[in-house]
């Protein structure tokens, strides 16, 4: 699994974050460091 953009999973706070595993993308919703949602796949 790798990190697709430039913020951390710690800087983001509240948002969207992307990361690619095994030729899939997945787009994950960070609450205030605590995992949400499953935004997109």
């Amino acid at each position: 699994m790798r990190r697709i953009g430039q913020q951390s999973w710690a800087e983001i706070c509240c948002g969207l974050m992307t990361v690619e595993a095994d030729g899939w993308v997945f787009t994950f919703y960070n609450d205030c460091d605590t995992l949400d949602y499953c935004d997109s796949c």
